[in-house]
């Protein structure tokens, strides 16, 4: 799983939209020389998350209630059940500042607030609305989350905010990363979505080096 790929998947599961909202939200996401579609979808208390970059296509499934992951791979008919700690190995406590800026945007119908967190490594800037529920965290520990992550869980999570953009510029000039929503639809959807399909053979997770 790339960089990119592996930053939306922890957020993801960061992530669970309020029981109001049913149906899917689409996102862009591009980082250096890598140019992603995802396709958030979510019913109650789970999740579906497809990724697509050319001709590859990951599905991850999370159940908020269980908290469980497990990455789909449909070329294959394979699935891998995924451990709970996969965020980052990062340094835990780097110091972070955060603001609300008082900046305000329209996404996608959806009235936006302009966050920004700052830290040594980088900047990253978060544009959130109360329109799509509650971003809730919802299986990563703490321990495991970067310090941006966690800033975003004590501020904005507690809060009832939901990202529809977020950008990382890191502080070396390396490139930004970018997500941002390019689609959003209320629909209802099937439960088999959210469930693995018949036919597919599990893998085991290679041991984390």
């Amino acid at each position: 799983m790339n960089h990119p790929m592996l930053a939306v998947a922890v957020l993801a599961f960061s992530v669970a939209v309020g029981q109001d909202f049913e149906g899917s939200v689409t996102f862009r996401v591009t980082g250096q020389e890598n140019v992603q579609s995802i396709k958030y979808l979510t019913k109650g208390n789970k999740i579906r998350l497809e990724a697509q970059e050319g001709e590859m296509q990951v599905v991850i499934l999370m159940d908020v209630g269980v908290k469980s992951i497990t990455m789909v791979m449909p070329a294959a008919r394979m699935y891998m059940e995924m451990p709970m700690d996969m965020g980052s190995d990062g340094p835990e406590n780097l110091p972070t500042d955060f603001r609300m800026t008082g900046k305000k945007e329209t996404i996608l119908g959806y009235a936006c607030e302009q966050a920004v967190i700052r830290q040594a490594e980088g900047e990253t800037e978060v544009w959130v609305t109360k329109g799509l529920g509650r971003f809730l965290q919802a299986g990563f520990p703490a321990r495991s989350s970067s310090p941006v992550m966690k800033r975003i869980e004590e501020e904005l999570v507690q809060k009832g905010f939901f990202p529809l953009r977020m950008i990382t510029r890191p502080a070396d000039g390396s490139g930004e990363m970018r997500m941002e929503a390019t689609k959003i639809e209320k629909s209802r959807l099937a439960d088999e979505l959210f469930s693995i399909p018949t036919g597919y053979q599990k893998m085991s997770m290679p041991p984390r080096q």
